[in-house]
């Protein structure tokens, strides 16, 4: 099968990424009393605990909360403590930055609290306080009712953005002379669709085929044949799809599917497919989805931008001047490329007015909202804030940054710190990512701006409520469900330099995450990314899931001879079981007949390969196998002597 790519059309997939602001749920004074206990302390004892005002000069990047408070008990000796065990991974494991010089403990302590959305409780007598970060029912709650608010703005945003890009799509018909004249100056992609005829085949299409019109105005995913479409909507169809072919041949376009068939009767038409370009991808985030149209002769897929986005705008200025002017498109390319760079750069660290962001409302700040719901965040004056500041800002990444900006201004900065993720920091970062590195312009700057740029870049929240100045990542909300216990991660690390690879029980583990928990936890860490663990992971998915769900005894069972009969453990109605067996091996509906699960070690070149199978015996029907090819690593040597 051959795809027909509608690259110069529709070929930028152009996403409005929506981004959650930080919402700093309440936090405590360690001299307040007690967060969490029922009977709070007295505030005028715990004021006398001098110790809290002791001055601190301390830093760390990315260190887990547990080793970090445990410091600053070392420099104080104010006792400390984090989670409310040994074993809350939770509070322990959170990462954050400390940059301070001759700062309050207390400040400090109070900062911490405050970007990672912890409590501090009072424990102890008020002689011999014991101060413990927590993370308690109660802002776990908030935490969960925001997430949900936030879910619910983005998707009426992102409703609304469908249904305000689809109205205009379908209002090019019938413009008089002056309305395109202003057009042209306003929206060039519109007045390209209109000028063109684009449009209106557009339209016409989606106008006889209620089913896809509201699938993408739902944004929900659907299958339609080409034979439920009605005589008009299946020739709208083949006018689009032929103006497609005329455009990419005109155009110097790759067109490899072929002629439009004659008869659309057998095409199938996806909405709103995955991948490239469609409503939860493609390289420059969601726009208002797509469409894929299969025929015999190919695949042609036609991701549908936001009319109204400022790459739209600028693509329908190439295509203006390409096809209506015959202008040759790689001298419009390179005249426009910048302004394409700086478009996508913006539309990354701002990404729209769909903004369905809340402010924090822990750090003194004033708040104003726009016509279009934007929320707008003001720090109050502070005379530190608006003093001019010379630094050089050069860091690779933002924590570096921040130590920068600390150790040149000479003020304390403490910030959570989520990692880096692929395409927006760290190693990936230098491929041109928000966190590449180019440097922060200070010349003629206060503290103040510097500090709303470094946030705007990096998508975080910043304010000051005393002397420290304190980031929140813009979208902690969310990144916190990506967490998973350093535990789990560095037990994979132990067995890399103990074997040289990751055997089947850690695989599983790993096919146990999210896609989201994957990325932050696999893909960016600077071992476990050189390892190509994606692959590996996700194509064998199911069976490491059910490998996950297994005894230790019974996975052994499934590396001897006789194999592990999974009637013993699991029903054929186990969803992980069913996906599996796939199709392979029939019905396994008679619970007399054995199902048998194999597994083969051997050795392929430097790694270590697993082959497996289930069967049931049968042997007109086939075995679902699985070749698994575990990673090869070779630990650093150790240093001489």
């Amino acid at each position: 099968m051959k795809t027909r790519g509608f690259a110069l059309l529709f070929a930028i997939g152009l996403l409005l990424t929506l981004t959650t602001a930080a919402l700093c749920v309440e936090t405590y004074d360690p001299n307040a009393g007690s967060a969490t206990s029922n009977e709070p302390a007295s505030s005028g004892a715990l004021s006398s605990d001098a110790r809290l005002s002791a001055k601190i000069t301390y830093s760390c990047k990315k260190m887990a909360a547990r080793n970090a408070v445990g410091d600053l008990m070392q420099a104080s000796g104010v006792t400390l403590r984090v989670g409310v065990n040994s074993k809350d991974w939770e509070v322990r494991d959170r990462k954050i930055n400390v940059f301070a010089k001759e700062t309050p403990l207390r400040d400090i302590m109070n900062a911490i609290a405050r970007v990672t959305g912890f409590k501090w409780s009072i424990e102890g007598t008020e002689s011999t306080p014991v101060y413990r970060l927590v993370w308690d029912m109660k802002s776990r709650q908030e935490m969960t009712a925001m997430r949900e608010s936030i879910r619910q703005a983005k998707e009426q945003a992102l409703a609304d953005l469908r249904k305000q890009g689809l109205d205009a799509l379908n209002s090019l018909d019938n413009l008089t002379a002056d309305q395109l004249a202003k057009l042209r100056v306003d929206n060039p992609f519109m007045f390209w669709l209109a000028e063109s005829g684009m449009g209106k085949k557009f339209s016409g299409f989606l106008s006889n085929s209620p089913d896809v019109s509201q699938a993408l105005m739902s944004g929900q995913t659907a299958t339609i044949s080409g034979a439920s479409l009605n005589p008009q909507a299946q020739a709208g169809l083949s006018d689009l799809l032929t103006a497609v072919n005329t455009l990419t041949n005109k155009l110097g376009g790759r067109n490899t599917g072929g002629e439009v068939p004659a008869n659309l009767a057998d095409a199938t038409i996806t909405v709103n497919a995955p991948g490239r370009g469609g409503r939860g991808g493609g390289p420059m985030g969601a726009g208002l989805g797509n469409i894929t149209v299969t025929t015999a002769n190919g695949r042609t897929r036609l991701p549908i931008p936001d009319p109204n986005s400022q790459m739209a705008k600028l693509f329908g200025n190439v295509l203006v001047q390409t096809d209506l002017l015959n202008r040759p498109m790689k001298d419009v390319m390179a005249e426009s490329r910048d302004s394409f760079m700086n478009a996508r750069q913006q539309n990354r660290r701002n990404p729209g007015s769909a903004n369905t962001s809340a402010s924090s409302t822990a750090v003194p700040t004033t708040t104003t909202t726009t016509s279009d719901g934007q929320v707008i965040v003001t720090q109050l004056s502070d005379p530190v804030l608006d003093a001019k500041i010379t630094a050089t800002l050069d860091g690779q990444t933002l924590p570096d940054i921040q130590e920068q900006l600390s150790t040149a201004v000479g003020i304390a900065i403490v910030s959570d710190n989520y990692g880096d993720r692929p395409g927006f920091g760290g190693p990936q970062g230098r491929r041109g990512g928000p966190n590449a590195g180019a440097g922060i312009d200070t010349q003629n700057k206060t503290l103040r701006s510097v500090l709303d740029g470094l946030a705007q870049r990096y998508q975080y929240q910043w304010g000051k409520p005393s002397k420290p100045v304190e980031f929140q990542d813009s979208d902690w909300i969310n990144k916190v469900e990506t967490l998973i216990p350093d535990e789990l991660i560095e037990s994979w690390k132990i067995t890399l330099n103990k074997t040289g690879t990751l055997g089947i029980p850690e695989l599983a583990q790993m096919a146990a995450l999210t896609q989201e928990q994957f990325r932050a936890n696999v893909a960016t860490d600077s071992i476990l990314s050189t390892l190509n663990l994606q692959q590996t992971v996700m194509q064998n998915k199911d069976i490491l899931l059910l490998f996950a769900s297994l005894s230790k005894s019974q996975a052994s069972a499934a590396f001897s001879r006789d194999g592990l009969n999974l009637r013993n453990v699991v029903n054929d109605s186990s969803p992980v079981l069913k996906k599996a067996l796939g199709t392979n091996i029939g019905s396994t509906d008679n619970a007399d007949i054995p199902v048998i699960m194999t597994a083969v070690r051997s050795k392929e070149g430097a790694n270590i390969a697993v082959d497996i199978s289930i069967t049931n015996g049968n042997e007109k029907t086939p075995s679902a196998t699985y070749h698994i090819i575990q990673p090869d690593y070779t630990p650093p040597a150790k240093p001489a002597g």
